[in-house]
């Protein structure tokens, strides 16, 4: 599970997609919501190592590598306030599947979380780090920042509420997972596990 998850939000990214949709966002969402945190933060550092190995490697590492960690997670903390969360007789705890509801306000808190982490990385490199200086190290060039990536971060939530939304209902339907860590009575570890 959580090599289709690194391939596809990965994969992604060699495909042009209309402008504020990414697979990746989803697929960490997807790593949130059903994984471990363990495998949450795999996945989603996963995905950025292996999507900028085949897009090309940047200068924003540092911002977007933590900034999809940090979306991971808010999303799997998110994922988890009021869960039913039980301690079954052999240790492991699970959450109850979230709700579509819970999967949009958890897109746009970790979509938001992610733009003002990079575009303040975006700041910084431009300013404290020695790069190219397109805004001014003052607030007003902080804010000048947030302004430039305003509509980007707009697209990017209307795009992933889709996109995210249309995954969790195609994984729902393939793996027919209705409560985290049970798949018709398997424990998620025996699912990922299984050939």
């Amino acid at each position: 599970m959580v090599f289709l998850l690194i391939l596809i939000g990965a994969g992604s990214r060699l495909i042009t997609l209309p402008h504020g949709l990414s697979l990746t966002v989803a697929m960490i969402l997807l790593a949130a919501a059903y994984l471990d945190w363990k495998r949450a933060m795999v996945v989603a550092l996963g995905t950025m190592i292996l999507g900028d190995a085949l897009t090309g490697f940047h200068s924003m590492i540092p911002w977007t590598w933590t900034g999809a960690l940090l979306m991971a997670q808010v999303a799997w903390m998110f994922f988890g306030v009021g869960a039913d969360l039980r301690v079954r007789p052999e240790g492991h705890t699970h959450r109850c599947a979230p709700t579509y509801p819970k999967v949009a306000i958890a897109s746009i808190i970790s979509l938001t979380v992610f733009h003002l982490w990079s575009n303040f990385g975006v700041w910084v490199m431009g300013n404290c780090l020695g790069g190219e200086r397109m805004y001014s190290a003052t607030l007003a060039g902080l804010i000048g920042v947030y302004q430039a990536g305003w509509s980007y971060y707009l697209y990017s939530i209307g795009g992933n509420l889709i996109i995210t939304t249309v995954a969790f209902v195609i994984a729902r339907k393939l793996f027919g997972i209705s409560v985290v860590g049970e798949k018709k009575g398997m424990r998620l570890q025996e699912q990922i596990d299984t050939p």
